[in-house]
């Protein structure tokens, strides 16, 4: 849970590194802000989170993280130092591959397998051919940095095991 009055408080603290937020009202005269409840949060500017809008428990727990790791903005902001434990020497890439135009892959960290996805197989160069290792790469650290909510995968600088 988290009330109104601590999610302005994490707000102002971000804002207060230079980062914007916008934030949505659900337009509730119930509520003790005349603006209604809040709906969703939105932060741009700030390494570590964003730029999707969030509903306010995520935000919350999205902005506790961050400012709990450190504080960034900007091209040479660091979410903070358990961000520079990443090595891409330990990304595991295992590609499948149903037909010329059609295949996924499955990324590991460390030996361990995270999750499988898609591949973007397009014509270049006069043949078909998916994304590179280094754009995979850059996949998983975007994973171990800031985890994806949308296929339920935390950040896996928050896994024990690494």
């Amino acid at each position: 849970m988290v009330s109104d009055n601590e999610l302005y408080v994490l707000i102002e603290r971000v804002r207060a590194t230079g980062a914007v937020v916008n934030v949505t009202y659900d337009g509730d005269s119930t509520a003790r802000d005349p603006r209604g409840f809040i709906r969703s949060v939105q932060v741009a500017g700030l390494r570590g989170i964003g730029p999707c809008a969030m509903s306010p428990l995520y935000a919350a727990e999205r902005l506790r993280e961050v400012l709990a790791v450190g504080i960034g903005s900007g091209e040479d902001a660091q979410v903070g130092p358990v961000c520079a434990l990443f090595d891409a020497a330990k990304v595991g890439i295992e590609r499948h591959r149903f037909s010329t135009t059609q295949g996924e892959f499955t990324v590991s960290y460390n030996g361990s397998k995270i999750i499988r996805y898609g591949d973007d197989i397009r014509m270049r160069g006069g043949e078909f051919v998916g994304l590179s290792d280094s754009d995979i790469a850059g996949i998983v650290e975007r994973l171990f940095k800031y985890g994806c909510v949308y296929n339920k995968v935390e950040p896996l600088h928050l896994k024990a095991a690494l």
